[in-house]
């Protein structure tokens, strides 16, 4: 009995001693080691003063040797995360004497307050070397010319286009736009084309077979068949019927025909129609008006010249000529030796189309033209044939 009392007693001293041995977080967590400390014991249990100090210089020399980024975060994570070196020793220290906790506490705290100033100055000396890494190997040459980027312009026929309206505006025209979807009723009957007349014969007509499919459209309530516009007189009588005279009108848009293509014909082209209403305009202004346009356009000194013709929609009709652009009027292959340019058709507006615009052809009158845009923009360019410009290709589009 006597001998058994001892053997408890030094078997609970070893027990004991053996807890004691252990840090906080190794009991907090049994089977997991603390993290190292380079000092004679793990957790803080006996580490002093001095080992603190070889802690924070063997912290800093690993702090030194991070490379990358990314090596220096696995080291801050070891050093001072939450599960790291500092932080376990700080929280081992808690069941130390007062004495140990007075001596130790204020050196850890140094201690990690010394790792972290290294962290964020590592940190900031890799991240110059990331960003003078990339200038050494990204670096652009600021003086360098770069390669030549491939920028738009304006097509040739729009280029003429608002060269034109800009020019009857300088006139005191008003430039409209019209749809291009319209009623037969706009398009022939009110301009003097009836079903019976035989200028309809004429137009060859993109009829539309499914005119319910355009209810939503502006001419959904007419009762007339529907069509892709021929010209872009449809406007005329509109106009008349909306404003009061004196008129100056000009619109430009596209239109169609059906019709086969070669070199001077398309079934979609631009055409440019205008005209005037007052009480006193004669064939004289119209030759004016179109030789001032043709000269302005053309930049250069030109004769025109009216010639008797027929369209249902003018009385007295006629056509429009100029003198050659290319070879200024003496023959050539353009002009067909003739010395002169057929350019549109033109004329009195007809009394029937004025009484159907709701205006008094004993009161006013007036005349009307019309031509095509894309037939100035060849004789302007110097372009033999006409789809080249509905064709989008770069190796004509750009020589523009």
């Amino acid at each position: 009995m006597e001998n058994s009392i001892p053997d408890k007693k030094r078997s609970s001293k070893i027990k004991n001693g053996a807890d004691s041995a252990q840090s906080p977080a190794t009991q907090a967590h049994p089977g997991k080691r603390s993290a190292p400390v380079n000092g004679p014991n793990n957790g803080g249990a006996a580490i002093g003063v001095a080992d603190v100090d070889k802690l924070v210089a063997d912290a800093l020399a690993r702090i030194a040797a991070a490379g990358t980024p990314e090596q220096l975060e696995k080291t801050r994570l070891n050093l001072i995360g939450r599960k790291g070196v500092l932080p376990l020793a700080l929280r081992a220290i808690k069941d130390r004497s007062a004495e140990d906790k007075r001596r130790l506490g204020p050196a850890l705290n140094q201690a990690r307050t010394t790792v972290e100033a290294a962290v964020r100055q590592r940190a900031l000396s890799l991240s110059k070397s990331v960003f003078e890494s990339l200038v050494d190997d990204e670096a652009i040459d600021v003086t360098e010319p770069l390669p030549r980027t491939a920028l738009g312009h304006i097509h040739p026929t729009e280029h003429v286009r608002r060269e034109v309206e800009d020019i009857f505006r300088s006139m005191g025209f008003e430039v409209v736009r019209g749809q291009e979807i319209d009623d037969e009723e706009n398009n022939f009957d009110l301009l003097n084309i009836p079903a019976s007349h035989p200028a309809r014969d004429l137009w060859d007509t993109f009829w539309l077979k499914k005119p319910e499919a355009f209810k939503e459209s502006s001419v959904a309530a007419t009762k007339n068949r529907l069509l892709l516009r021929t010209h872009t007189s449809n406007m005329q009588v509109r106009v008349m019927r909306d404003r009061t005279p004196p008129l100056r009108i000009v619109n430009i848009g596209r239109v169609y025909r059906y019709e086969s293509t070669d070199k001077t014909h398309e079934t979609t082209f631009n055409q440019i129609e205008g005209f005037i209403v007052d009480e006193s305009t004669t064939l004289g202004d119209l030759r004016g008006t179109l030789h001032t346009l043709f000269e302005t356009i053309f930049g250069q000194k030109l004769v025109t010249r009216l010639r008797p013709s027929y369209f249902p929609f003018t009385e007295p009709s006629v056509e429009l000529d100029m003198s050659c652009t290319f070879c200024k009027g003496k023959g050539c292959a353009v002009c067909k030796n003739t010395g002169w340019l057929e350019i549109g058709g033109a004329g009195m507006i007809h009394p029937n189309v004025l009484k159907n615009g709701g205006l008094n052809p004993n009161k006013f009158q007036g005349f009307a033209f019309g031509m095509g845009l894309e037939r100035i923009t060849m004789f302007k360019y110097g372009i033999d044939d006409i789809r080249w410009l509905l064709s989008a290709d770069l190796r004509f589009l750009e020589q523009f």
